[in-house]
């Protein structure tokens, strides 16, 4: 039922999947983790009704029960360069690193000492596969909400909110299923190439992958571009002369020494597509303009400057 191979993984990890249908169009994306006695999948709270019909619906044969277990736990993120040494003051050991597109860690902790009169907290840890920055989510008891938040503020950790958060994603790169992927779009379109595995067996929409990898390319693609001027609310139109060539689903800005003013994320017709401009001079085949604006597609995520 999803892109990427669930059977092999090792107790205590996850990994990133798609879920497609039979045309090969994304119905929603999760990460999938082998816990000793079930298989736990995280996805976005709002993709949660159509994922679980859309799971439901194939449960023909298999013994296969499905549960929503959201109420069970609520969750902060811990980002940043400081990250592990303040995972580690609170007796929580952080060795691992999962290189970018790698597995994700699973696991049971404590955080231990006295915190708000409670001896202990039972955490679940998740690691994702680091990109620029040590990035952590701690899951928990809703119950257990003040506790944690004074233990990690505690051993000194900094407020900073949902536009942190979504600068973060963007600069790392990282695609939001209903804003950069949408049920339109293939699994090779979102550039996302760890969520495939060619080597699995049939699941829903596999034909379709398979042939565009044999075929050996999309049109376009999901890209990170830096934007310089000011920009609209996405979606908005990338453009090389008259020419559309793209658009922008996620924008930020920044003011971050060494960084271009805006970065988003987007999707790029590929160049060699036929329907390309002709005519045009080099100048302008080469320059993605957008109202307000010029835009540059990068091919990696830019470095941050050191603290």
């Amino acid at each position: 039922m999803v892109t990427n191979a669930i059977q092999a993984l090792p107790e205590g990890e996850g990994n990133y999947s798609f879920l497609l249908n039979s045309q090969g169009r994304i119905q929603g994306d999760c990460r999938v983790y082998r816990r000793s006695e079930d298989l736990l999948l995280d996805t976005g709270r709002d993709q949660l009704p159509a994922l679980l019909s859309h799971l439901e619906r194939y449960i023909i044969m298999d013994d296969v029960e499905l549960q929503d277990v959201s109420s069970d736990w609520t969750a902060v993120a811990l980002v940043g360069p400081k990250a592990p040494q303040i995972l580690e003051s609170l007796g929580i050991s952080s060795s691992f690193s999962a290189a970018p597109g790698g597995n994700a860690r699973l696991r049971q902790v404590r955080i231990a000492g006295i915190i708000s009169g409670v001896l202990d907290v039972e955490v679940t840890l998740i690691e994702p596969p680091r990109i620029l920055l040590p990035r952590y989510e701690l899951w928990f008891a809703p119950t257990a909400v003040v506790p944690v938040w004074e233990a990690l503020t505690g051993a000194g950790a900094r407020p900073a909110g949902l536009r942190a958060g979504e600068v973060l994603r963007v600069l790392e790169g990282r695609p939001l299923y209903g804003i950069d992927v949408s049920e339109r779009d293939l699994a090779q379109e979102t550039s996302q190439s760890h969520a495939l595995n060619f080597n699995k067996g049939c699941y829903l929409g596999q034909e379709i992958v398979e042939r565009i990898r044999s075929r050996g390319k999309v049109h376009r693609n999901l890209r990170q571009f830096a934007l310089y001027g000011s920009a609209p609310e996405p979606p908005f139109e990338l453009r090389r002369g008259k020419q559309s060539v793209g658009r922008i689903t996620s924008a930020v800005s920044l003011s971050l020494p060494g960084l271009p003013e805006g970065l988003a994320l987007g999707y790029l017709r590929d160049d060699s597509d036929p329907a390309s401009p002709k005519g045009e001079d080099a100048s302008q085949r080469e320059s993605i303009r957008y109202e307000g604006g010029v835009a540059k597609a990068l091919d990696t995520p830019p470095p941050l400057p050191a603290p």
